[in-house]
């Protein structure tokens, strides 16, 4: 049973207008819980927050090097991107390096390479291309590279049984609970307890997200996430990151499905554990508007952190 909590009431004229229910769980590598609000074995779908790990699977493989892929091709198959030319150029570039046309994307009906997957997409492409995988099936659960991302999902987030649905972009998407989300970024950024060949890939995505947000979309103007941050949002509520060099992985879920109140509650989780610099979290945070205005620009309300 859910038992989440109010995380976020939205004030409107000094009075609750909105509450935004959800849970938080901070984990440490090996799975132990550090804090939590809500339910912290409440599961939810992982949604474009599994990126980062499902590139996992190709960078471990061998496929980056054999084609020659560079760190921001590595950062936009972990990315929801904007759709921007930059955005385009640098998934054609993937596909001109494994020999496939724009034509191979199965993330949208048109213009796929703008859709804010296509990088994912391209990423699993890539591993078709690597193992000599049929490349017109990719999206389906039980094709050979969807079988592998399972196993390192399971294996990463120390999870036996992962269920799935289908994302938005038409691949499986992963079905965990949100302390298991925890324990995958937290071992994304404190990679030393993985395997060689593993730690390996999930230091080069980690590197390869800060060196370039702009592919990523964890930018804002010119701010970005504290360096000792990797982190990843994901549709309809669900935001989850590693802190580096602390040992910590975090996941929170808000009920809804909104992302504004996800992205506050995951900064002050930040905040209250000291686990990254409050003046960088501060400037980041101050480019998510928390006010709440109507149609005519007036301030009427504000949001407000109530766990």
């Amino acid at each position: 049973m859910n038992t989440s909590n109010e995380l976020v009431h939205v004030i409107r004229s000094g009075h609750v207008d909105l509450i935004h229910h959800g849970s938080i769980v901070v984990t440490d590598t090996s799975g132990k819980i550090v804090y939590s609000a809500g339910d912290p074995d409440r599961s939810a779908f992982l949604r474009s927050s599994a990126k980062p790990l499902q590139a996992i699977t190709t960078a471990e493989s061998g496929a980056l090097e054999k084609f020659s892929i560079s760190k921001k091709e590595l950062a936009i198959m972990c990315a929801s991107h904007a759709g921007r030319d930059i955005h385009m150029e640098t998934v054609r570039g993937i596909l001109d390096k494994i020999g496939l046309s724009e034509e191979a994307l199965q993330c949208a009906r048109e213009n796929a390479i703008r859709d804010n997957c296509s990088g994912k997409h391209a990423g699993i492409l890539t591993l078709c291309r690597f193992h000599n995988f049929p490349v017109d099936s990719y999206t389906e659960p039980d094709h050979p590279a969807q079988v592998m991302i399972r196993k390192v999902i399971s294996a990463v987030c120390d999870v036996k049984d992962v269920k799935y649905g289908i994302d938005g972009c038409g691949v499986p998407t992963f079905y965990i609970p949100l302390r298991s989300m925890a324990v995958g970024f937290a071992r994304l950024a404190n990679s030393d307890c993985l395997p060689a060949r593993r730690k390996e890939a999930a230091i080069r995505i980690v590197e390869a997200m800060q060196a370039h947000p702009e592919m990523t979309g964890e930018i804002r103007g010119e701010k970005t996430w504290p360096k000792q941050i990797v982190a990843k949002a994901g549709a309809l509520g669900v935001y989850c990151g590693g802190i580096l060099n602390k040992d910590r992985g975090i996941a929170v879920k808000i009920d809804d499905g909104n992302s504004t109140p996800c992205a506050l509650a995951f900064i002050e989780v930040m905040k209250r554990l000291e686990l990254a610099d409050k003046d960088e979290l501060d400037a980041y945070q101050q480019l998510r508007p928390t006010v709440v205005k109507n149609r005519r620009g007036e301030v009427v309300g504000d949001m407000k952190i109530v766990f």
